[in-house]
């Protein structure tokens, strides 16, 4: 037997009374005239469970205070209080204990995920693109093989059409039918954080090894020769350094003593200060070159992201692709109109989107870049004022011992110390920038290691992806058992052009003659029977085992209206409620409620099998609303586009 839900009361209660409804076992049908609120009643149902809104007439809406529902759900018999317009719903248990849920994600119980408990459902995450990197399944996902829509009969197979629902779809599928599991979900969820983790660290890593790129930095490799060029150089520096000094001091009389050791000290600094300048223009001019390239890298990231957010911020009440409505979705808070997924928070630092997160890193270092640029620029103009300042104090103190003594004595000596000197500071300059390259290599080589870490951890895990696939391999017999009770249900149906039918072993859902459901003709009803028959095969499939865990409950919305009026749709129509009666007749304990405009001609003994509710314009879904009749209707229709009934 499949898990156990089923409706017992519903209370509807406004300002002046209130309209209660009774729910028995087996098949029960709300009908009546046109725009009397059926379809709102099985909203109302949804609605007091905890989802999100319900879809209403205008008067049902703006006169209905609180939905009170007596569920049965698992084991537990529940009483359930919601006001419209909140999203809190009060449970009441058999043994007098209360407790609060919420309709969305906050403190309190989440509605979606008690019930879940409650059904003995498993409890999983699926993985996404939200800064938690993951949502949970809840009890609206499975309740989408529950109810099926009008709007939905000819378009949608519990929301495959959308590609956010359809990953639900397909989850909730797997757990149902034993395909798939709480540990393969967890698996799933860890893999997909694993996949981010690995892809923020090739970026940091591609970060890195850019710049060193850009500045022009040998590659690791080559470091350790160059060291040891860099240190070969150094010492010869200061060797000839020494051996220059030494000569000069040796070739100059004592009486000019305290003159050449001032020019020699000047000659040594202004050396120093032109190596330094020299280093300092390298530096300007490779920071010029880095700058201009992250300037160039920010604009073509700008254009991407202006071609990728050109929408973004707009407000869609259709599709832009296919034109159909999407401001009546009942989706979930925070999730987009258009594709459904979350929606980034508007107050978080989090970027809303990888284009977003490279111009930040860019301008990041675009920045920093500018900055240390300054400094460059800044120390080139001291030592470069340094260098005048020296060759000023050189020159004159030069002339005063060039009218002292030879000059061709001295000056040999004084411009090899300079020479000296400026090799010996490029050589300290080309260790430090070695050293701060091997830092730098260092830290690429630790993020490609956390790259190899991450890729290694998620092949263990889809290693055991597999395991625990192949662990529940056997079950996948269920998807061709499940589809042969379609193709029974659709030859019962007479459905036109008939041969086979069945269920694609990858997405689950129906294949008639080889064509798949959005294949299948609108017209015909062709559409519609193949949705209601999925629906009826997947509730006797379940009703069949106690290992499938899809509720033992039906809601369907207009079955017999959306096939039509013809001669051939009438017929169509009384065997598809033939086909819901045998079904509650070889299973007692399930439960199907249809709201439907009318019904069709049926033998005396199903009609006397069906708990009827009648909804009349003198008795609408709130009886004490006073309903404005057909005529009323048929105006407002025309003034105001796609309301529900």
């Amino acid at each position: 037997m499949a898990v156990h839900l089923q409706f017992h009361r519903l209370d509807l209660r406004t300002a002046q009374a209130t309209s209660r409804y009774d729910f028995k076992p087996g098949l029960n049908v709300v009908t009546g005239s046109y725009k009397t609120g059926k379809s709102s009643m099985l909203e109302l149902l949804k609605f007091a469970l905890g989802a999100k809104g319900a879809k209403l007439m205008t008067a049902i809406e703006a006169n209905l205070q609180n939905v009170t529902l007596e569920v049965t759900v698992g084991a537990e018999r529940l009483r359930l209080s919601r006001s419209v317009g909140q999203n809190q719903v009060t449970v009441a248990r058999v043994d007098g204990s209360t407790d609060r849920w919420t309709a969305t994600a906050g403190k309190m119980p989440r509605a979606g995920i008690e019930l879940l408990r409650l059904l003995k459902f498993p409890i999983t995450r699926l993985s996404n693109n939200s800064e938690t990197g993951s949502e949970p399944l809840t009890f609206f996902d499975l309740f989408r093989y529950v109810y099926l829509p009008q709007d939905d009969v000819n378009s949608s197979v519990a929301g495959h059409n959308d590609p956010f629902t359809n990953r639900k779809r397909r989850a909730i599928f797997e757990l149902a039918y034993g395909l798939s599991d709480e540990r393969i979900r967890e698996l799933e969820v860890d893999a997909a954080a694993l996949e981010r983790a690995q892809g923020a660290a090739k970026l940091e890593a591609e970060t890195v090894r850019r710049f060193l790129f850009n500045v022009g930095a040998p590659h690791e490799a080559e470091l350790a020769v160059e060291e040891t060029a860099a240190r070969s150089d150094l010492i010869d520096a200061e060797r000839r350094l020494q051996e220059a000094r030494r000569t000069a001091g040796a070739e100059i009389g004592s009486d000019q003593d305290n003159l050449r050791r001032r020019i020699s000290t000047l000659r040594t600094a202004t050396a120093d200060a032109e190596a330094e300048r020299t280093l300092a223009q390298v530096a300007v001019d490779r920071g010029r070159a880095l700058l201009a390239q992250l300037e160039l890298d920010t604009q073509r990231a700008q254009r991407e992201a202006d071609a990728h957010n050109s929408i973004s911020g707009l407000e869609f009440s259709v599709c832009p692709r296919c034109l159909q409505s999407v401001s009546d979705r009942d989706l979930e808070p925070g999730q987009c109109l258009l594709c459904t997924q979350p929606q980034p928070p508007r107050s978080s630092s989090r970027l809303r989107s990888d284009h977003d997160a490279t111009i930040t890193r860019i301008s990041a270092q675009r920045e920093e870049a500018r900055m240390l640029l300054k400094e460059d620029e800044d120390t080139l103009t001291e030592w470069a004022n340094q260098v005048d300042r020296l060759r000023e104090q050189l020159t004159e103190a030069a002339g005063d011992l060039e009218r002292q003594a030879d000059p061709r004595q001295i000056f040999p000596s004084i411009d090899q110390a300079s020479e000296a000197a400026a090799d010996r500071e490029r050589a300290r300059a080309r260790l430090r920038d070695i050293e701060r390259f091997r830092d730098q290599w260092g830290q690429h080589e630790e993020l490609e290691s956390r790259v190899r870490r991450f890729g290694q951890q998620l092949e263990a895990n889809r290693v055991q992806q597999g395991y625990e696939r192949r662990r529940l391999e056997e079950n996948r017999d269920r998807i061709v058992e499940l589809g042969e009770i379609f193709d029974e249900e659709i030859r019962e149906l007479r459905f036109t052009g008939y041969r086979e039918a069945g269920l694609d072993g990858q997405t689950y859902l129906p294949v008639i003659n080889g064509d798949s459901f959005d294949r299948l003709s609108v017209s015909g009803a062709s559409k519609t029977l193949a949705n209601d028959a999925y629906y009826l095969a997947n509730l006797a499939y379940s009703l069949s085992s106690s290992e499938y865990l899809m509720p033992d409950v039906l809601l369907l919305d207009s079955p017999r209206t959306s096939l039509g009026n013809t001669p051939d749709d009438i017929a169509a129509g009384q065997r598809l409620y033939e086909r819901m009666y045998l079904l509650s007749l070889a299973y007692p304990g399930c439960q199907i409620i249809v709201a439907d405009n009318g019904l069709p001609p049926l033998e005396r003994e199903l009609s006397r099998a069906i708990n009827l509710i009648t909804l009349t314009y003198d008795e609408p879904l709130l009886r004490d609303v006073p309903h404005p009749g057909r005529d009323a209707v048929i105006e407002m229709e025309k003034s105001q586009p796609k309301k529900r009934r």
